[in-house]
């Protein structure tokens, strides 16, 4: 009998707070209320119910601000950033960013207010990521290896601090970095991820400013750089026009992404 099941209808969360599990699910998730009652909240997800009920019956045990399932939604490919854009505006924390997993999928994880891991995934065909090395011809890379060393920085550790001198160019080619531009009070405002194949580093060195913005290695995973000083630097701009038109453009959107997020963050 068992193997006629065919269907998962509904899925329940046992929440320690099911007032604020509600306003994660329906403010930030913007999952419809299906139907409620006190102590039990359905939100409909496509086909499927995602139900929240208040612990409280003799089996459900005692609960934990920890993990106690997983959930994934899937979305378009070019969703994914959007949504991780979105989540990091409304102050959720992300667990680990956007993702592009060598079995296909595109991934992006976070947490609702009690812990549980939430995924958001498409489906994708991998595609060679098109790097700032990529577009250097052989004897270009030649001409500035020797002003470029690999350097490794495990999670959460700082790669450039803001304020200090800009003194290098970085391009990831593992892992994943977050942007932090920290106010004069002491707030840390993030401004987002650069993932394998970005860069940063641009504006310090073509403004000869300190750094604008403090960046780290991702908390989930070490992070590999290639790290070229000022006079590779040069080099690189000198010998590719495509190379000097990305970087100069990247600086631009740079500075009007910082701007925006440091506006938004005030006005909240």
């Amino acid at each position: 009998m068992i193997d006629r099941i065919r269907d998962l209808t509904y899925v329940i969360l046992l929440c320690d707070n099911v007032s604020e599990m509600k306003a994660f699910y329906t403010d930030i998730m913007k999952f419809e209320i299906y139907r409620q009652e006190v102590g039990w909240i359905e939100l409909r997800v496509g086909s499927t119910l995602l139900t929240l009920r208040s612990r409280g019956r003799d089996y459900d045990g005692e609960g934990a601000k920890g993990a106690s399932v997983q959930l994934a939604f899937r979305v378009a490919p070019d969703e994914v950033r959007d949504i991780e854009s979105y989540l990091v505006d409304n102050g959720v924390e992300i667990i680990e960013p956007v993702t592009d997993k060598p079995f296909g999928h595109r991934t992006l994880f976070f947490a609702d207010p009690e812990g549980n891991i939430l995924e958001i995934y498409a489906e994708i065909e991998l595609e060679k990521h098109d790097s700032l090395l990529s577009k250097l011809t052989f004897e270009q890379v030649l001409e500035i290896s020797e002003n470029c060393e690999l350097q490794t920085y495990e999670a959460g550790e700082a790669i450039v601090n803001q304020g200090d001198l800009a003194e290098k160019f970085y391009v990831i080619t593992q892992g994943h970095v977050k942007v932090v531009n920290i106010t004069d009070e002491g707030q840390e405002i993030l401004i987002g991820y650069l993932h394998t194949g970005d860069y940063f580093g641009e504006v310090g060195l073509l403004q000869s400013h300190p750094r604008t913005a403090t960046i780290r290695a991702a908390d989930n995973d070490d992070v590999h750089v290639i790290a070229i000083d000022r006079d590779g630097f040069s080099e690189l701009l000198q010998e590719s026009e495509s190379a000097n038109a990305d970087i100069s453009q990247a600086m631009y959107d740079r500075l009007m992404e910082m701007a925006e997020t440091i506006i938004r963050s005030s006005d909240s």
